[in-house]
């Protein structure tokens, strides 16, 4: 482990652009697109090759910084024209939401109402 570590030190020394991390998570549209993909490389159906056209000039765009995709409002729900079911959490089941997940143990804080009077 010493001997992997001292080798990255060298070459990052040696070579200052190089990144060494972990790789980043695949992104949803890309994991989208890679579904939806024969192994020919042709998509599965007409609607899906006309969401990945849409997909990748929203990728070039958000490239150039003409789009900025933030919060629910990201590449793939931009292409796909549907937005993204609240309350749910992905990658558990349908019948999963969030106080299952998460545990419905998180107390709410209440606010203390303080008046002008007290404030001052």
């Amino acid at each position: 482990m010493a001997a992997k570590r001292k080798r990255l030190e060298d070459e990052a020394e040696s070579n200052p652009e190089a990144v060494h991390g972990p790789p980043s998570p695949i992104r949803r549209e890309d994991l989208w697109l890679h579904i939806r993909q024969k192994p020919s490389g042709s998509y599965t159906s007409e609607q899906t090759r006309v969401v990945a056209e849409k997909i990748e000039d929203l990728k070039k765009k958000e490239a150039e910084g003409s789009f900025v995709s933030s919060g629910r409002s990201d590449v793939l729900t931009v292409a796909t024209e549907k937005p993204d079911h609240g309350g749910r959490v992905r990658g558990v089941g349908g019948r999963v939401g969030l106080k299952v997940f998460f545990g419905s143990s998180a107390k709410r804080h209440r606010k203390e109402v303080v008046t002008r009077e007290e404030m001052q």
